[in-house]
């Protein structure tokens, strides 16, 4: 079972994909619900970044989050 997963991405294109994964939590959420994603809760500032949670096939909870950090 895995219960988290914290990961380290090397890329040519490295300000495009901080880009992807700093920009726009909200934006995603819209994709998302557009495809029939179940929100379970509203997005929170919990300090090291905007969360929210969504529910996935096999009554999975999945973490959301856009991270507040500046390197």
């Amino acid at each position: 079972m895995i219960r988290g997963m914290h990961a380290m991405f090397y890329s040519s294109q490295a300000e495009r994909l901080r880009a992807f994964f700093r920009d726009d939590i909200v934006q995603t959420m819209r994709e998302l619900s557009s495809l029939g994603v179940e929100f379970t809760q509203e997005v929170e500032d919990h300090g090291y970044g905007l969360v929210t949670f969504f529910k996935a096939p096999g009554d999975f909870t999945i973490q959301l989050y856009q991270p507040k950090y500046a390197k």
